[in-house]
């Protein structure tokens, strides 16, 4: 036997139970409240597009503060 081969059949032997969660509905939650802002600040395409990628960034340095 390979010693690959081997490596891998011991890993297998042990695996451990992976649970997989999904948070859909707060990504959906998540993105209404990212599209309403971008509406109500009125802004044009391309200060849309430039919103879409910063805003998280603003709010994780807003939540950051305010945890420390």
């Amino acid at each position: 036997m390979r010693p690959a081969a081997k490596r891998h059949s011991c890993y297998y032997g042990h695996m451990a139970l992976v649970k997989v969660e999904q948070h859909s509905f707060l990504g959906g939650i998540w993105m209404i409240g990212w599209l309403f802002t971008i509406g109500f600040l009125s802004l044009g395409f391309w200060q849309a597009v430039i919103a879409i990628i910063i805003w998280p960034y603003y709010i994780g340095v807003f939540l950051n503060a305010i945890v420390r």
